[in-house]
C-alpha cells in the first residue's frame, strides 16, 4: 500500500543550494518515516532499516520547480494498524507533526480520530 506525497522547495530566486536541497528531501523522507513508523507501531522506532515495513520510495520531479513526489509505502504486515488509524487520520498527523518539526503553527485542527491516535 502506498500514500502519494510531494514535498516543494520554494525560493524567491528560483535557486536552491544542492546541498541544502538535497538534505531537504532527505530530511522529509526520514521525518515523515518516522512519524509513520511511530503512528503505526505505537512506539518511537530507533533504527530505519531498508528492509522495513514502512519506508519512502522517490518517483517522478516536479516539472521547472524543486521537489520530489514521493509515497510512504507501507508494507503488508503493518496494513491492520494502517486500517486501525486510517488514511485520513494518518494524512492528518503527518501534517500536523511535519508543521511541529518545522515550528510552524498548523492551519487545522486535528479531527477526532487523529487526536485519538495522537494520545
Amino acid at each position: 500500500m502506498e500514500i502519494q506525497l510531494e514535498v516543494k522547495i520554494d525560493s524567491p530566486e528560483y535557486e536552491v543550494d544542492m546541498k541544502t536541497g538535497l538534505d531537504t528531501l532527505q530530511g522529509t523522507s526520514d521525518t515523515i518515516r518516522t512519524i509513520a513508523e511511530t503512528i503505526l507501531k505505537k512506539r518511537i522506532v530507533q533504527k530505519k532499516f531498508s528492509d522495513s515495513s514502512i519506508r519512502t520510495k522517490m518517483k517522478k520531479t516536479f516539472e521547472g520547480s524543486y521537489g520530489m513526489f514521493f509515497s510512504l509505502y507501507i508494507g503488508p504486515d503493518m496494513e491492520p494498524q494502517y486500517k486501525e488509524v486510517g488514511r485520513s487520520a494518518l494524512l492528518e498527523l503527518l501534517s500536523f507533526f511535519m508543521h511541529d518539526a518545522l515550528h510552524l503553527i498548523p492551519d487545522f485542527t486535528l479531527g477526532n480520530r487523529a487526536s485519538k491516535c495522537a494520545n
